[in-house]
């Protein structure tokens, strides 16, 4: 039942920001369960922990897949990981697997500094993205627009 709960809030994340031409992120969902329930489904569809000499990978890869690229997340009050490489991290609540959007250089340096001027204690970040495959059957996370707040 928590599968199916946890499933539901992604495909609500999915559909409510179903384009990169979608509103503001103003409509992002709730960073926690939804990121939690994204960094399954990219594994997933990137073959992360799957024995590629099994048969039943492929299927299990295919559907985590369908629909994925292209698809635009907006979440919102997600916990802050890391950063660096002109990149940041992020997860749905502390100790929780971390998903990374490259910002690059200037984006990264805005965010750098828009941070520092908060709490870092209470930092949250609203995540906007779309989801792309960057290289044969790895799916990551782009386009990102990453806005700290306390």
């Amino acid at each position: 039942m928590r599968g199916m709960k946890n499933t539901y809030f992604l495909l609500l994340a999915l559909a409510a920001c179903k384009s990169s031409n979608a509103g503001p992120a103003a409509d992002a969902i709730p960073c926690d369960p939804a990121a939690t329930e994204l960094v399954k489904r990219l594994d997933d569809a990137n073959g992360m922990g799957i024995e590629y000499s099994d048969p039943k990978r492929k299927p299990t890869m295919d559907a985590a897949q369908a629909g994925l690229e292209g698809k635009r997340i907006a979440l919102k009050n997600c916990r802050f990981s890391s950063q660096g490489n002109d990149e940041v991290a992020f997860a749905a609540a502390e100790g929780a697997r971390s998903l990374t959007c490259a910002l690059g250089a200037d984006g990264h340096k805005k965010f750098r500094h828009a941070a520092m001027e908060l709490d870092m204690d209470k930092l949250k970040l609203d995540v906007t993205a779309v989801v792309k495959q960057q290289k044969k059957d790895r799916f990551e996370l782009t386009e990102c627009k990453i806005t700290p707040h306390e």
